[in-house]
This record gives C-alpha cells, structure tokens and sequence, in this order.
C-alpha cells in the first residue's frame, strides 16, 4: 500500500504536465481603486560585499515621484552615517523598479503621486537578508453592486500567446451604465496586451444593482492574460493568477 499511494501522485503528475497549454483571460470583479500608489515590479537590492549589517540591521529610506506611467523617479535615499554602500545598493535596484501608479478618482486616470518606503537590510553578503516595509493605504477595496456587465469579449494577441501579462483597466461609467473613459492603470509586459483590453473596456455596458451610483464612478478591473490546462481555455481568475 505504501508502493501505491506515492506513485499514484507521480503517475498523475506525469500526465498533468503532458496536456498542452491553451491561452487564458480572466478577469475579476469591478472595484473602486485604491487611490494610492503600489508596488508593481520590485527588484531586490544587493547585499554590499564587505560591510555587515549587525541586529537590528541597516535601515534605508526612500522617497520619490510616481510617474503616471509607473517609473519610479528617485528623490532621496538616506542612510546612517558609514553606511553608502547599502544607499547605493538600493539606488542601482530602484532604476529597474515599476509601481502601479496613483489614481484620479475623478478623472479615472493614473495619476503623478509620492512615494516614500524603507529597505532593511541584515546579515552579510553571505547570509543576506532584504525586507522592504510600504506605508498601509488608508482606502479599502469596495465593490459596487452589479448585476452584469455587457463587454466585447479579449482576445489572446495571437503573437503573444505564450507569454503570460496582466492589465489593470480603468473605466468612467455614469448611472446609466456606459463606459464615458477607459485607461490602463498598469500592465506587465509593458503596454503588450493595453489595445486589447481597451477595446472591451471602451464598449463596455454596465447594469447596476441596488444601490445604484448616483454620479460617474471610476472602477477598477484586472484582466490576467495566462497558459491554461483546461481544455475549455478558460481559467478562474485566481487560477490564471
């Protein structure tokens, strides 16, 4: 019985991994952004060869310019008097750095905001150890009620299938239900599924639950472009994630 039991696992596993991949879309639900700025690509500094940091390690503070298209814009980088090294360290992995950016709620659009976080550091560079510490947004994630939502259907980019992406879309929709603006808050690869995804969001109808939104509301939709071994091509959203 021992025999069996672990070479069900393998054998299954094995046919798993043989069934061909099919391009997914999946989508979430409608939200209202989060206003604040977010960490998107974050590339992990370095240790410095050399120094320590000794408990309670080295803390570097940043600050800096969210650009609407992501780009993180350097302001400051502070440390502790003798400790350069590590401010370099993070300065050389802060230029490969993408955030989501900023909204406008109003005009649903990204928007150009500050930024300011810190990076530990502890260990060596033999037993490195690097934290990153964000301020907590004071907004909180809120669903509006719907009761469908009528879009063009997105397609995988023929030339892109095989390489996986994501798109957060924003939408301007009125009480009425129409689409009056859509952008891209962000996306990964950079820009490589944007056209696909604005086209639904543009030709987008929307039919409100109770209550409906009495003035335009600016929401938030996340379209994650993934290989999928289902044969139907489809794939939940957390699954494609």
């Amino acid at each position: 019985m021992p025999f069996v039991s672990l070479a069900r696992p393998l054998l299954i596993g094995g046919i798993a991994s043989m069934l061909p991949l099919h391009a997914a879309v999946a989508q979430s639900a409608l939200s209202v952004p989060i206003r604040a700025a977010t960490p998107l690509t974050v590339m992990a500094p370095e240790f410095p060869k050399g120094v320590s940091a000794e408990p309670p390690g080295v803390r570097v503070d940043v600050s800096g310019v969210v650009h609407e298209g992501g780009e993180f814009e350097v302001a400051s980088v502070d440390v502790p008097a003798g400790m350069e090294p590590f401010a370099a360290s993070v300065r050389e992995a802060l230029k490969w750095w993408r955030f989501v950016p900023a909204v406008d709620r109003s005009r649903c659009e990204p928007n150009r905001s500050t930024a300011a976080f810190a990076v530990w550091f502890e260990g060596t560079s033999d037993s490195p150890k690097v934290y990153f510490s964000f301020p907590k947004s004071a907004d909180s994630v809120f669903r509006p009620s719907v009761l469908s939502i009528d879009a063009p259907t997105v397609r995988y980019p023929q030339k892109l299938i095989g390489i996986e992406g994501q798109v957060r879309v924003l939408r301007l929709i009125d009480p009425s239900g129409n689409v009056k603006s859509a952008a891209v808050r962000s996306s990964t690869p950079y820009g490589a599924f944007d056209s696909a995804v604005l086209k639904a969001a543009r030709n987008t109808k929307v039919r409100w639950g109770d209550p409906a939104p009495s003035q335009d509301l600016c929401v938030e939709q996340t379209y994650q472009f993934c290989m999928s071994r289902r044969i139907d091509a489809t794939a939940e959203f957390e699954a494609c994630k």
